[in-house]
């Protein structure tokens, strides 16, 4: 589940918006207003959780998440279920290792740096400034001015997670004496050289790190075909859902699908409404175009499925994954305590709450 953002958090956006309006006001357009007062920032842990407030971070709780280096594999699994649901009013999304965010605010909350950040790639309605991201707050110290490396060979890492490792040994033989960093699903290296076994890159600070090459692949060029969405969506099945997650160690349902076309280089809107919207000509900054698929009969592998809960709130995404024994199915992440898993969409509940479906992929 993954509930409007729009209406959760609008008291937020309206802080972190107001001064735009005010530079906007003095004749600067938004655009030019926000890059004169902005910095480019790229995350410098495995994975970064994005805050609604600097505050939100609970202490003890998410201590492993906010430190640096980051833990997110013991800090998902330090938590109770409950402790999850918390999350709710707390987190807004994740940035991977390397990613790209815009800063455009700093302040000091009990002794730590915050920044606030729009992180790239993940487009939002919400982004009237047009950075191309998506807001929050995350500690300065698990950013980094510098930038990642342009040399070597563009790869991703194509498992749900995969360790970096001290020494090209370590890396092919797994030894986990020789662990350093374990990194999230999609995050990207460029590969400088390979040998049997292993292959190596470097870090945001030329530090030297080595894969298993079984765990990468080499940046997809062209149009994937829904099928390829939905295979790739196959490799998640029983991973835990969670809140605003979008790594490897746990996807909300939007941000599994956002994940799952990212890493075709398909960039589509962070949040379930706004996907969904996309296929009615409801673009945010960055997003490719949607179409708007009505019918259930119509839906081809790949689309993006929207529902509808009884207030008219659009609270849940899925990839529609093709017809199984006779059943329409999708494949997503439920919400906390559930695991990604493959559904029908013809239950009474999912057809009661069908919405439509967005189709990204044309042709």
């Amino acid at each position: 589940m993954r509930l409007n953002r729009l209406m959760l958090l609008v008291s937020v956006a309206s802080l972190v918006l107001a001064p735009v309006a005010a530079d906007a006001a003095t004749s600067l357009s938004p655009t030019k207003a926000a890059a004169a007062a902005t910095s480019t920032r790229y995350v410098d842990v495995a994975v970064a959780t994005i805050w609604v407030k600097a505050e939100s971070a609970r202490p003890r709780v998410d201590d492993l998440a906010i430190s640096k280096p980051a833990q997110p594999r013991k800090w998902v699994d330090s938590m109770t279920n409950q402790q999850k649901n918390d999350l709710v009013p707390l987190m807004e999304t994740q940035g991977l290792y390397g990613a790209r965010v815009t800063v455009d605010e700093t302040k000091t909350v009990g002794g730590v740096t915050w920044d606030h950040v729009w992180v790239d790639q993940q487009p939002t309605p919400r982004d009237k400034a047009h950075y191309g991201g998506y807001p929050g707050w995350v500690p300065d110290r698990q950013l980094t001015n510098k930038r990642p490396s342009t040399l070597g060979k563009p790869v991703r890492i194509t498992t749900k997670t995969a360790w970096a490792y001290r020494t090209p040994i370590a890396a092919a033989s797994r030894d986990a004496d020789g662990r350093l960093t374990e990194f999230s699903y999609n995050t990207s290296f460029r590969i400088l050289s390979r040998g049997t076994g292993w292959a190596f890159a470097k870090d945001n600070h030329g530090k030297t790190l080595f894969f298993n090459p079984a765990d990468l692949k080499r940046a997809p060029t062209g149009t994937p075909r829904g099928e390829d969405i939905v295979k790739e969506a196959r490799k998640f099945l029983g991973l835990p859902y969670l809140w605003s997650g979008t790594s490897g160690f746990g996807f909300d349902c939007s941000g599994f699908s956002n994940q799952i076309y990212n890493s075709f280089g398909l960039t589509i809107p962070r949040d379930a409404e706004p996907q969904f919207d996309a296929g009615g000509g409801k673009i945010p900054t960055g997003s490719i175009t949607g179409t708007r698929i009505k019918k259930m009969a119509d839906l081809r592998p790949g689309d993006i499925v929207g529902f509808r809960n009884s207030e008219g709130d659009l609270h849940h995404v899925g990839i529609y994954s093709g017809v199984k024994n006779g059943h329409p199915m999708m494949i997503d992440s439920p919400d906390t305590g559930s695991v990604v898993r493959e559904e029908p969409l013809d239950t009474k509940h999912r057809l009661d709450e069908f919405a439509g479906a967005t189709r990204f992929i044309h042709g």
